[in-house]
């Protein structure tokens, strides 16, 4: 039986992505149409931060029958991930994610019992972006807000594949020819298993891809 400890942060991150896609909206239909070159899409790679609950800790570990004095964890668990994007519109992108993490528990209170589940997801969705803007008056530096919607399926050590969902929110700015994303999502798996839910911290590098031409073109500038 699932605890519903985490229900009022799920809550909490819904009204935040729907607020946040409501201001990109708004933006992106306050904005004149322009003709300039877009990218086709991206790929980002990052190092992960989470920190899901203690399998054993109550109630999990008495609801799976485990070693019920906790694992010994000290520091939120890492990981990585490999994000891809294509470009379908203005600010809107067809996403895609692969990760990885080590979820650590123990059968017993020996060192030599503490086991590794590894973690594995792979999701896929929607993203809409604002356009990239200057934060700084004399810096040719810019930044972007974004938020995204992803579904797809996790798999563990421990647990059969199952489905998942993955919404989310972020930020990506330019520095020294780099373009940095700081993310935040929630990893939420549904059906039986272990509960994995947890917030989730992605810090990596985007590589955007160049095209030669205009991808997209409103009828008023082709004249």
């Amino acid at each position: 039986m699932r605890s519903h400890t985490g229900a009022a942060g799920r809550h909490w991150i819904s009204l935040l992505i729907v607020a946040l896609l409501a201001i990109i909206a708004s933006r992106a239909g306050a904005q004149p149409p322009r003709l300039r070159v877009y990218s086709p899409g991206d790929i980002t790679i990052g190092v992960t931060l989470q920190l899901p609950k203690d399998v054993n800790r109550p109630p999990l570990c008495e609801e799976m029958t485990l070693y019920c004095s906790g694992s010994g964890r000290t520091f939120p668990e890492f990981g990585v991930a490999l994000a891809g994007a294509r470009n379908i519109g203005f600010g809107i992108a067809i996403v895609g994610e692969a990760s990885i993490f080590e979820n650590y528990w123990r059968t017993g209170p020996s060192k030599d019992e503490q086991q590794t589940n590894h973690v594995r997801s792979l999701v896929g969705g929607l993203r809409l972006a604002s356009r990239f803007v200057r934060y700084r008056q004399a810096s040719p530096d810019s930044l972007r807000i974004f938020a995204q919607a992803m579904g797809g399926s996790q798999w563990t050590t421990v647990d059969q594949r199952r489905p998942m969902l993955q919404p989310g929110v972020g930020v990506e700015f330019t520095a020294k020819r780099m373009i940095v994303r700081i993310e935040a999502d929630f990893s939420h798996p549904l059906g039986e298993g272990r509960d994995l839910s947890t917030m989730r911290t992605l810090v990596g590098v985007t590589y955007q891809f160049r095209s030669r031409r205009p991808l997209f073109v409103t009828r008023r500038e082709a004249h």
